[in-house]
């Protein structure tokens, strides 16, 4: 890795790239088997015993550098990661008169389906149900299940 990658490296703020590191640790990795290859033939020159260990330290502080540029990275996603989760909206826990019924009627069937809300309050379609009913399963409220395309929703068992 040169000098210049290094510094590409370093000012690339905010922008990652797998493939840059990719092609960065194949450079080192590169870089490493050509070391060894003098080092086999000038074993008996000690002048190139010096170049070869000053060249396998150049590679590992680059390689060092893309492990800190990478683990700064790292630390950013994370950040942003606990800030979205920390800022994500909050389901209400308290319910509409409309949800209490549907709760109500929920609990006295043994399980219901969105069709079923449907025909029982008169909403015109099932996505309107269907959503009631996924909105209430949010909360806790009620339990789902799926048996092939139809969904069931319950009463939780911890209700009596």
């Amino acid at each position: 890795m040169t000098d210049k990658n290094i510094e590409e490296s370093k000012s690339a703020k905010g922008s990652f790239s797998a493939q840059k590191y990719a092609l960065n640790l194949g450079d080192q990795m590169s870089a490493l088997v050509e070391v060894t290859e003098k080092f086999k033939t000038v074993a008996d020159n000690p002048m190139m015993f010096t170049q070869i260990f000053l060249g396998l330290k150049t590679a590992l502080d680059n390689f060092n550098v893309l492990l800190i540029d990478l683990t700064k990275k790292l630390e950013e996603i994370d950040k942003r990661l606990a800030e979205l989760e920390t800022s994500a909206p909050r389901e209400s826990q308290e319910l509409t008169k409309t949800d209490q019924e549907i709760l109500d009627y929920v609990m006295t069937q043994e399980r219901v389906t969105a069709e079923d809300v449907q025909k029982k309050f008169s909403y015109s379609g099932k996505n309107a149900a269907s959503a009631r009913l996924h909105k209430l399963f949010t909360a806790g409220a009620l339990q789902k299940a799926h048996s092939g395309k139809t969904v069931y929703y319950t009463a939780p068992k911890n209700n009596p």
